[in-house]
């Protein structure tokens, strides 16, 4: 799963995790206080969720790392195309 697009979001907003929590308490608490409620729309929700589980995925996608390095050994393919593989994945960059 490819959460670089997701961290891009994160760091627009400027998300953090810690911040968030803190946020979160702090307006509970002030609601409780205040007798305020306030209701999270079902947008946000779904991206919560989404976050949540790109969050788990794994940064590095060992099962692609081990089948490049099985490659590597074995000649099929060159250091260059796995390269030119990435930056095309990553970049959307034609060679």
């Amino acid at each position: 799963m490819d959460i670089s697009r997701v961290q891009d979001a994160m760091r627009v907003y400027g998300v953090n995790k810690v911040d968030k929590v803190k946020k979160v308490e702090k307006a509970e608490g002030a609601a409780k206080a205040t007798g305020e409620t306030f209701e999270v729309s079902g947008s946000a929700k779904d991206f919560s969720k989404i976050l949540g589980e790109a969050m788990k995925a794994p940064e590095v996608r060992e099962d692609k790392v081990e089948l490049a390095k099985e490659n590597l050994e074995n000649g099929n393919i060159t250091p260059e195309e796995i390269a030119n593989s990435i930056l095309r994945n990553k970049l959307n960059i034609k060679f």
